[in-house]
Parts: C-alpha cells; structure tokens; sequence
C-alpha cells in the first residue's frame, strides 16, 4: 500500500506544479521536460498507466502527460 500512496504523491506534485503555474497569468504556455532514470521513469508509467486506464509501451524513451494545460514530458535516462 505504501507503494502506491508513494506513486501517487508523485503525479500530485506534478499537479500541483501545473496548478501553480496556471495562477501565474503572464504564462501562456508551459512544457515541462523531466529526465528521469531507469526506475523512476518506470514508476511514472505505471502510475500514469493507472490515472489514465491505458497501457503505455514501456520500451519507449519518452512519454508526455498535459495536466492543467501544463505539457510534462518524461524521458527515461
């Protein structure tokens, strides 16, 4: 159970960065690129996979995710 609370907390975070930088209204568009390791690049997946309900191809090097109108792009070093 601990897993996954940690999991989620980390899509929040992202959530709350976007929420965030939306309140700022000389920001117009926003991507945020984050580059992660093996790992915990596995771990976004997954968890996007879950908040999402869609398989995600796990081989790939990059995924993206918009949250709030806040571009977050992951890639996997």
């Amino acid at each position: 159970m601990e897993k996954n609370e940690e999991l989620s907390l980390q899509l929040e975070q992202f959530a709350e960065i976007a929420e965030s930088l939306n309140t700022n209204e000389h920001i117009l568009t926003t991507t945020i690129t984050v580059n992660l390791n093996s790992t915990n690049f596995l771990k976004i997946v997954n968890e996007v996979e879950q908040f999402v309900k869609v398989k995600i191809d796990k081989a790939q090097p990059k995924i993206s995710l918009d949250i709030n109108n806040v571009e977050f792009i992951f890639i996997k070093n």
